[in-house]
């Protein structure tokens, strides 16, 4: 028996696969013209494997955009197996209606297509769902099909759009957890998974040895991806391209497509380009054969020169993974997604929005889009003051605590000159909130003078209750309120009401009846204080009012102020939707923006030394006496408070003749705060 030469998957389907004439590129298949596929392909050869990453791997994953090739390389790499190496293969896709109508007739047309496979394959035992090939099943399955996942096991298990799934199989568990299953009676059982991604707040980092932006290991819980999850999990390899002006290789990706906000679909799609993000270079459409064809994987810590030669090792893992651009795939122009972008922008609905950076970018949807900022922008805010320091300007000193099962989040800000604010403090003190302890560090924290001023005012939120009432009976922050209830307010926010906050005479005694004329309950309007806080981002510099952050605040406290991002209803009602789950900063900033509304923040007046205050000369009297003889006493003592005092001019009223209304207005609202607040 004359042995089969081995081969890679794509240089197989180069020699085995062909396309219909009514097909968009007819004749013989060309990987080439998805060349990013290619490593994915190659990636389930143990022997590839080492010589090219000096490792193996036993998963390997690929996320890439919608209309880029993935289902074709999942073809070609079963072509390959079954041809070369034959052993039981398994097949995974999203629905029912997908694996019959779409990959059953493409996978009979390739096995009729490759002479071997098609003088092997057994006609009677030839199902729908299941394909021998010279007595080695390939199975076909979807989500929700436990039967025929758990039927027979696998040596190689693939996974075709992932995300897309349903997050369990008929109770079975974790799609990729059930294939791995699949192989355990295989020393040398593979598993992979391909899918365009979903939900998920991602950030850019720029790696220090090759220079390369590439996508940031985020924390598993602020991912809601399961094929993402899977890529930071593994190599990490980014699909990288030369510039054709510069040379210089860069990581292509949605934000480096130039689009203009006044342009229509139209506009995008006929003007659309990228800019290389080394140079700042226009690329074009007509470039992107040339870049796909010298492009090359590069994965943390590893380097590229000019000539696409990769040096270094990646990350050690299990996994082996990849991540290519939707705006890579030679099957859609920039123009096109593009287009696409602008009118699921301009549409305002958010699904629209998701579905295209998705698809057709490949790319981690963030709720909010656009219009959320991002945590860079928070650290923009950071001026040459230290936590603790009290900036110029300071005249009072507020507290919010968000309450947690077995921690307190809080913030101190202080306040200035119509509402202009600086974070003072920002922490955690941790201790389960049943028991006193962590109560008491509060208010410690809370009494304790920072540079000698006091808090004014705490709200502490009590939309969580620490313990179970029958075994907590008190409720610990009414409990710490009632401790200080000239200083501690506990709070509680709502989705919609018609004004910032309100207060509630009402409280609640220990068998959780309503107590009359008890603690004052503060009511927030939690979309008016969330929006206030992102306002605040994108304050104008030159205006009052900005809320202003120390110069060594931490990078996971602003990343937890754009924790959340606001968008609208079909039926126009504005909701807030978590990208992370730690938003505890941004609750308690929040809290701080009903407290700014409560206290009338943006009443204080400038500080003395800042206000044109020179001491005016006292008008001279022309020669008359204080209390002229001729005055009538009943008179005077009628007139007493609206006598007007003399102006600089000796006249009544001169002075204020020649102040505008509006300097009027200011110096009233000025001399109204020094007294709210001496």
């Amino acid at each position: 028996m004359k042995p089969v030469k081995q081969t890679t998957a794509d240089e197989w389907a180069r020699n085995n696969r062909f396309y219909k004439p009514s097909s968009g590129f007819p004749g013989p298949r060309d990987p080439s013209l998805t060349r990013y596929m290619i490593a994915f392909g190659r990636s389930f050869d143990v022997a590839d494997q080492i010589e090219t990453y000096g490792a193996t791997y036993s998963r390997s994953i690929m996320v890439t955009s919608s209309q880029s090739g993935k289902t074709e390389v999942i073809l070609d790499v079963i072509g390959r197996n079954m041809d070369q190496r034959p052993a039981p293969i398994m097949y995974l896709g999203p629905t029912r209606v997908f694996v019959e109508n779409e990959i059953e007739p493409r996978l009979m047309e390739m096995i009729n297509d490759a002479p071997r496979l098609k003088e092997r394959l057994n006609k009677k035992g030839n199902k729908k769902t299941r394909k021998l090939i010279g007595g080695v099943p390939v199975a076909l399955a979807w989500a929700g099909s436990p039967a025929q996942v758990a039927g027979m096991a696998a040596q190689l298990a693939l996974i075709d759009e992932l995300d897309r799934m349903a997050a369990s199989i008929k109770g079975e568990g974790d799609p990729l957890a059930l294939i791995e299953a699949r192989g355990t009676s295989y020393r040398d059982a593979m598993n992979g998974a391909i899918s365009t991604p979903l939900l998920g707040t991602v950030d850019i980092e720029v790696d220090p040895v090759s220079g390369l932006e590439l996508w940031m290991k985020m924390e598993p819980e602020d991912i809601e991806s399961p094929i993402w999850r899977q890529f930071q999990s593994g190599t990490m390899h980014h699909w990288s391209w030369p510039c054709p002006e510069c040379n210089e290789y860069f990581v292509p990706r949605f934000k480096q497509l130039h689009i203009l906000d006044e342009w229509n679909p139209a506009q995008a799609k006929g003007k659309a380009h990228m800019s290389c993000p080394r140079c700042g270079g226009v690329i074009e459409e007509h470039h992107k054969k040339e870049m796909n064809e010298r492009g090359v994987y590069v994965a943390p810590g590893q380097n590229v020169d000019e000539n696409g030669t990769v040096t270094g090792t990646p990350p050690e893992t299990t996994t082996l993974s990849f991540w290519v651009s939707g705006l890579c795939t030679p099957f859609r122009s920039f123009g096109d997604r593009a287009a696409q972008y602008v009118a699921a922008k301009q549409s305002g609905e958010q699904e629209k929005l998701k579905g295209v950076i998705n698809t057709g970018f490949g790319e981690l949807f963030a709720p909010g889009g656009g219009d959320v900022p991002e945590w860079q922008e928070v650290a923009d805010l950071k001026r040459g003051y230290k936590m603790l320091e009290l900036p110029k300007g300071v005249r009072i000193l507020t507290m919010t605590v968000d309450v947690q099962k077995r921690r307190l989040i809080y913030v101190i800000r202080g306040w200035g000159h119509r509402a202009t604010s600086w974070l003072i403090d920002a922490g955690e003190l941790h201790g389960s909130t049943t028991h006193e302890e962590v109560w008491g560090d509060l208010a410690s924290l809370l009494q304790r003078p920072i540079r000698g001023m006091v808090i004014k005012r705490a709200f502490i939120d009590s939309g969580y209750r620490p313990g179970k009432p029958y075994m907590v009976p008190v409720n610990k922050v009414y409990e710490f309120c009632r401790r200080f209830p000239r200083l501690a307010y506990p709070t509680k926010g709502r989705a919609t009401m018609d004004k910032p906050l309100f207060v509630s005479k009402h409280d609640v005694n220990s068998k959780g009846k309503i107590k009359r004329y008890g603690l004052d309950l503060v009511m927030l309007n939690t979309d008016h204080g969330k929006s206030w806080v992102h306002e605040r981002i994108r304050w104008p510099d030159d205006q009052p009012g900005s809320g202003l952050l120390p110069a060594d605040i931490s990078n996971d406290y602003c990343k937890q102020i754009v924790a959340e991002a606001r968008i609208r209803r079909p039926n126009g009602a504005p909701q807030w939707i978590a990208r992370s789950k730690e938003n505890h900063f941004l609750d308690c900033e929040a809290m701080q923006a009903g407290m700014a509304h409560m206290l009338n923040m943006h009443l204080i007046g400038p500080l003395d030394e800042d206000r044109d205050t020179k001491p005016k000369r006292r008008p001279k009297h022309s020669g008359r006496s204080k209390n002229p003889k001729n005055q009538n006493p009943d008179t005077k003592r009628k007139q007493g408070h609206k006598t007007q005092k003399p102006g600089p001019m000796g006249k009544p009223g001169d002075a204020n003749a020649r102040l505008s209304a509006k300097e009027q207005r200011r110096q009233r609202l000025d001399a109204l705060a020094a007294r709210m607040y001496k």
